[in-house]
């Protein structure tokens, strides 16, 4: 205990100096610098005080990945309560028969980029071969938060997708088909995008939304209006931990814009007390 508590004093005209009162990690090392300089300095003492640095830097570094982490984790779920319900409006077809619909990648992805990237989020993916290819192909989405001070990085909904042999497609080609697939139906599970087709008439067909249990919907309106009284942090919160099935029965009755709307009235009013 003596080597930390008896340590010496910084050698003349090295002063530490702080901003706020807190010593910042700079003036930190500036000052061992200047101690290491000086042959009167203990080598055992100034071990110490490195130990010490590396020990404040290594909480540092964990107290700025929970911000980033927690940053991340808001902007995501907002992002992902913003998302639309996404219409599949291109035909599936087979030797001329109908078989689905489906939403091309790219247009799913402009959807998404328009509202995830205000909040700081961008979306890649990356994928990697199921037993040399012959399995298929694993399919991954990543996300990354980025402002001026924090950085995080999430990945999200693997999918692992058969190789789509359909055709007269080479094992390239049927890799790189099951990788789009993929890519396609990683995205949307990883925001939690609920997804509606048409009908053969090409008419716009609504999901199945309909109240099973009106007094189950009541009580999921009941607790997004508590959630919504704690502002969007608390309202977000809730809402990323619904099932895409309530999720879009909120957005289908218009619900989930009065609760949001809610939910910044009420930040308002709290920045507001703050500042009185």
């Amino acid at each position: 205990m003596d080597e930390i508590t008896n340590l010496p004093a910084a050698p003349t005209g090295s002063a530490v100096a702080t901003q706020g009162g807190q010593l910042s990690m700079g003036d930190v090392w500036q000052s061992l610098t200047e101690m290491a300089k000086d042959p009167l300095v203990d080598a055992g003492k100034l071990k110490a005080l490195t130990d010490i640095q590396g020990s404040m830097i290594a909480q540092m570094n964990a107290e700025k990945d929970r911000e980033a982490k927690a940053r991340f984790d808001r902007a995501f779920a907002l992002a992902c309560a913003a998302m639309p319900i996404i219409t599949k409006d291109q035909k599936i077809e087979h030797n001329g028969k109908f078989i689905g619909w489906f939403k091309k990648y790219e247009d799913i992805r402009e959807i998404i980029d328009s509202i995830a990237r205000p909040f700081g989020l961008t979306t890649t993916h990356d994928s990697s071969e199921i037993d040399g290819g012959r399995g298929g192909i694993l399919v991954w989405t990543i996300i990354t938060y980025v402002d001026p001070e924090h950085t995080w990085t999430e990945i999200r909904a693997r999918i692992p997708v058969p190789p789509d042999t359909g055709g007269a497609k080479g094992p390239g080609q049927a890799l790189g088909s099951s990788k789009t697939y993929g890519e396609r139906y990683s995205i949307t599970g990883a925001y939690g995008i609920v997804q509606k087709g048409l009908d053969r008439d090409g008419k716009s067909q609504e999901p199945n939304l309909k109240l099973e249990n009106p007094a189950k919907y009541q009580g999921l309106l009941d607790q997004g209006q508590m959630a919504a009284a704690d502002g969007t942090k608390g309202y977000a919160s809730w809402l990323k931990n619904q099932d895409n099935h309530p999720k879009g029965w909120l957005v289908m009755h218009g619900h989930h814009d009065r609760l949001i709307e809610a939910a910044r009235d009420v930040d308002a009013l709290k920045a507001k007390g703050q500042d009185q």
